[in-house]
């Protein structure tokens, strides 16, 4: 045998030319006449392909095997049928014992009717599948018949990606075929007794499930369709022409299951319509997800006195059976349908539960559809008594297990009629365990109270409640909340009082729990009862939780929270003086306040109150029968004194100088880290009544620093002049308990006299030349300039006589930084008043300046004769 690659080759040549001579030549010399090349081809699959019928007479007679396939598993069968489609070719390789059975579904899917009709008559198997997908010529044809209605063929990605490209490319001429054509041909499929009709493809698929499929996808298109046309009817006039063109279309369109009822109408053969794929899917399920109310009637209803459907071990992939799945979808009339399903003879087990752990019962709970557990609870009520106690361990995507109830899960829910429905179950031989717990230590009460619901609460607590006592004190694992605490976190008054309420005479509520942190975020709180109702700012609410059985329990109201407030602080920041006033008053004879409790901020309960100018709190904080520190201050070195100040709430200020109380003195001499004093900080801010009120303060004997100086060097007068207050002036002017220094100067060497001048007050001048003490008139400011000087600048020859005239004589030849005199000032200045004032004093003319000049020099450069007169 000769076995050269390339004579072998040759072959391959010789034939696609057509060379019969050369064919013959070479398989002659013993060429082998299988030969694959690198695609698996053969010479007679070339041959095939070509439709040269010769040459594959002669190859088949050289041994050429009819059966081998390609590397697509094409055989040379498949070939004909597929690429040349001709009959007299496939006709030939059968008669040379081609397996018919590798081309049948190739044929169906070309829709060639000769090449279908030739192969049955060589007795192909109706059930052979084709290579690529394992779909059986029935599917095909289910296929096929969905082209005309969907304009493609519907197949699944899934098929896309692994089918071969080259069948792809000859789909498409074949999209529009006629549907009873496919239906002509799935009844003459289905007159053969060999037909398997549970067939499955690659993908676990059988023909009644393409059928559900493609039937399901209609139907979809028939609910969007509808839905369009009759949102578009909505915005309508009912009498316009486009609205009775719509309505005429809505009325035409129409569905019905055509192929699923087909083949179940198919009386020879028995569907499995327990089957599920590898995906745990089958046609009821399918149909289920789809909504399809029509199909899922049909399925219910199939072959009901021979065949069973499984409804209890139906389950897709999440292990959700039929009925569950039609809770899922709140479908509830096919739940209706479900439930209804040979009534007399098959039990759902209404305890099948999914992957999660969820059954029936709680799948209808938790989706909180009345309608749909209420079927679920009646379902065979007479035989069936179904175990609302049962409790559920429910797998968590995080590996966890949570544990639960029916009741709490419709508590959770917050639907009160589900939960009316649940507690109403068989009362007369079912009492539900109103008190069972979820894994987190969680009952239906706490739950309740959590979801604000005081309906559902009263419903609870009033369970039974001759023979069942609600444990309303039980707590959350860790967190340990309780419905209580609930409740006041919820501002729910009625829910509290339902609380204090419940069996008053028995059972006592813990009012001095602490909510230890917040129940999602886990952030800390450390907050009593009283504080996070405070917090809410709830009056009745306070008043109900101090007044409960206060005979036996006493409240901490001194307990601050993790922010340092306790709940007289959150009164105050809140401004509600009737809480304030209800927490001072609590148990006024046993119990005591810290009053002076440091706060968020380093503020107390006074400095709250002051910063937020409420004087009937800083009032009632006053007359408390604990002492207050009236000298504390906050981080800022502030007291509650210094905020009435700046506040300049002379109410509060004054409320604070007259606190007596245990001979309290406020040191109104404390300087500040800004070393201001309240007599400067008062001054400062211009309000001569709080500065009256400060400077008339005589607690024992108590003598106001009225030269005290702040950081800048200024005093209270200073400021006093600064603001032009002559009210201010004269009341620290007549203080008598200390001598004024007004020879103090300020940071840039100025006195109160200087500042005065400045300003061309004449009336502070002249007050303070006449005030009881000697002023150093020859005082430089940092200009090296004297009182008289300045006043020289200003030319306000009335303050210049008054320095002039003063029972202290100033240096009239001073010199400042510069070397100017007053005469020199007042002569630049062309204050000629002035000029005429300082030279009736004896001012000397002659001085020269740091520039040599004199006052005549520059009388002299400013050419002003009549200044040039008085110093000539």
């Amino acid at each position: 045998m000769v076995t050269n690659k390339l004579v072998k080759t040759k072959l391959m040549y010789a034939v696609l030319e057509d060379n019969i001579k050369e064919v013959e030549s070479l398989l002659n010399q013993g060429v082998d006449v299988n030969f694959q090349d690198a695609l698996g081809y053969t010479a007679l699959m070339h041959t095939v392909e070509l439709n040269y019928k010769p040459i594959a007479q002669l190859l088949i007679d050289h041994g050429a095997d009819v059966n081998i396939k390609n590397n697509i598993g094409f055989s040379p069968l498949m070939h004909a049928v597929y690429f040349a489609q001709d009959k007299y070719m496939t006709k030939f390789l059968l008669d040379n014992k081609a397996n018919a059975d590798d081309a049948f579904t190739l044929a169906v899917i070309k829709q060639n009717e000769e090449l279908i009709k030739l192969l049955i008559e060589y007795n192909t198997d109706i059930n052979s599948k084709d290579p690529f997908t394992g779909k059986t010529a029935l599917m095909w044809s289910l296929y096929f018949y969905y082209t005309t209605y969907l304009g493609y063929i519907p197949l699944d990605i899934t098929f896309h990606q692994c089918f071969s490209y080259i069948i792809l490319e000859t789909y498409f001429p074949s999209l529009l075929e006629d549907k009873k054509k496919q239906l002509k041909f799935m009844s003459f499929l289905f007159q053969q007794n060999s037909i398997d009709v549970n067939s499955t493809d690659n993908y676990g698929y059988n023909a009644l499930m393409v059928a559900t499929k493609l039937d399901n996808k209609r139907f979809f298109r028939f609910e969007v369709d509808s839905g369009i046309m009759k949102d578009k009817l909505k915005n309508l006039d009912i009498n316009s022409k486009e609205y009775k063109t719509i309505k005429s279309e809505l009325d035409e369109l129409t569905y019905s299951p055509d192929l699923v009822k087909f083949f179940l109408d198919q009386k020879n053969y028995t569907f499995d319509l327990n089957y599920k794929n590898y995906l745990n899917s089958n046609p009821l399920i399918y149909t289920i997800q789809s909504y399809n109310y029509y199909l899922i009637k049909l399925f219910l209803s199939y072959k009901q006195d021979i065949y069973t459907i499984d409804i209890n071990n139906l389950k897709d992939s999440n292990g959700n059976n039929v009925l569950q799945k039609a809770i899922i979808n709140k479908d509830i009339e096919t739940v209706k349908q479900i439930l209804q399903y040979k009534h007399d003879t098959y039990n759902i087990d209404l305890y099948s539960q999914d992957k999660k752990g969820s059954d029936i019962l709680r799948s209808a709970i938790q989706r909180d559809n009345l309608d749909i557990l209420n079927l679920i609870l009646n379902y065979k009520k007479q035989t069936t008594t179904l175990d609302l106690n049962k409790k559920y361990n429910i797998f968590l995507s995080n590996n966890d297990i949570f544990i639960t109830t029916v009741l709490i899960t419709g508590v959770k829910g917050n639907n009160i009629e589900i939960v009316r429905s649940i507690l109403n179950y068989k009362p007369e031989i079912i009492s539900l365990n109103i008190n069972a717990k979820n894994n987190y230590n969680g009952t239906a009460l706490i739950y309740a109270s959590q979801n604000n619901n005081k309906d559902m609460v009263k419903l609870i607590l009033d369970y039974k409640s001759d023979i069942i006592t609600v444990d309303i004190n039980n707590k959350l694992n860790t967190i340990e909340y309780t419905a209580l605490l609930f409740a006041v976190i919820n501002n729910n008054l009625d829910i509290v009082k339902l609380l204090f309420n419940y069996k008053s005479d028995i059972i006592t509520v813990d009012v001095n729990q602490i909510q230890k942190i917040t129940y999602f975020e886990r952030i800390p709180k450390n907050r009593t009862l009283i504080l996070i109702a405070t917090m809410n700012n709830n009056t009745e609410m306070i008043d109900l939780l101090l007044n409960y059985k206060s005979e036996q329990i006493t409240l901490d109201l001194n307990m601050p929270d993790v922010s340092n407030m306790t709940a007289l602080l959150w009164a105050i920041k809140n401004n509600n003086i009737d809480i304030v006033n209800s927490l001072l008053n609590y148990k006024h004879d046993t119990y005591t306040i810290d009053i002076n409790f440091i706060g968020s901020y380093n503020q107390t309960a006074l400095i709250w109150a002051v910063k937020n100018n409420n004087t009937a709190i800083v009032k009632a904080l006053l007359n408390y029968k604990a002492t207050i520190d009236i000298n504390f201050r906050n981080k800022y070195d502030k007291s509650a004194l210094s905020w009435a100040i700046g506040n300049q709430n002379t109410e509060i200020v004054e409320l604070l100088l007259n606190y007596q109380k245990d001979n309290y003195i406020i040191d109104l001499n404390y300087v500040d880290k800004n070393q201001d004093t309240y007599l400067i900080l008062a001054t400062k801010i211009n309000n001569v009544k709080i500065v009256q009120l400060i400077l008339n303060y005589r607690v024992k004997d108590y003598i106001i620093n009225i030269n005290s100086q702040d950081k800048h060097g200024k005093t209270a007068l200073i400021y006093a002049i600064e603001k032009n207050n002559i009210d201010i002036v004269k009341a620290l002017l007549n203080y008598k308990y200390q001598i004024i220094d007004i020879n103090l100067q300020d940071h840039n060497k100025s006195n109160a006299l200087m500042y005065s001048i400045s300003k061309n007050n004449f009336d502070i001048v002249k007050m303070l030349l006449n005030y009881n003490y000697t002023i150093d008139l020859d005082i430089k400011n940092s200009n090296d300039r004297t009182a008289l000087m300045i006043a020289s600048k200003k030319n306000n020859i009335d303050i210049i006589s008054l320095l002039l005239n003063y029972k202290v004589k100033p240096n009239m030849d001073a010199q400042d930084f510069y070397g100017y005199t007053a005469l020199i000032i007042a002569t630049r200045k062309n204050n000629i008043e002035a000029v005429k004032a300082l030279l009736e004093h004896n001012a000397n003319k002659s001085i020269k300046d740091n520039y040599f000049h004199t006052a005549l020099d520059y009388a002299k450069e400013l050419k002003i004769s009549k200044l040039i007169k008085l110093l000539s």
